[in-house]
């Protein structure tokens, strides 16, 4: 019999790993405007992988609301446009799931959250973020499980 080397095995391990993370996402709810791909990297600025990073931004000022939702068991779900072009945003979420819902928004080139809030299950929120840099680009973090509904403007 065959030994299997340690290179090897992390081979296949990686591969195990790999097929795992592709079934937690196979089994995610339909979304509308989010994402399950981080458009930030743990040491800042825009990730260079991934399909679902935002390539995009919403200027709520020109275009007005930016509505999204979404439903996830195991997987963190993003905004998939940036917003930007307010001081003050209005944000808007019902969480429709059974547990508590956390959202943080975030600047594109930071990993520190600028506004955070946990909603308890069934409950909504409408708050307004402010000392947001108009010209920079945010985006909204969910955690998961999540089952939800909003918009900013």
């Amino acid at each position: 019999m065959k030994k299997i080397s340690k290179l090897g095995f992390l081979s296949i391990m990686l591969v195990v790993l790999m097929f795992s993370s592709t079934v937690a996402f196979a089994e995610e709810g339909e979304s509308i405007g989010v994402t399950t791909e981080s458009p930030v990297t743990e040491s800042g600025g825009i990730t260079v992988f991934g399909t679902g990073t935002p390539t995009t931004s919403h200027n709520l000022v020109s275009s007005g609301r930016m509505t999204f939702s979404g439903s996830a068991q195991g997987s963190n779900l993003f905004t998939n446009k940036y917003f930007k072009g307010k001081s003050q945003v209005k944000v808007y979420v019902k969480n429709n799931h059974s547990t508590k819902l956390t959202l943080k928004i975030y600047k594109s080139t930071s990993v520190i959250s600028v506004y955070s809030e946990t909603l308890d299950s069934g409950h909504t929120l409408t708050a307004f973020p402010s000392g947001l840099d108009k010209n920079g680009l945010y985006y909204i973090k969910f955690a998961a499980p999540s089952n939800f509904s909003g918009y900013v403007e």
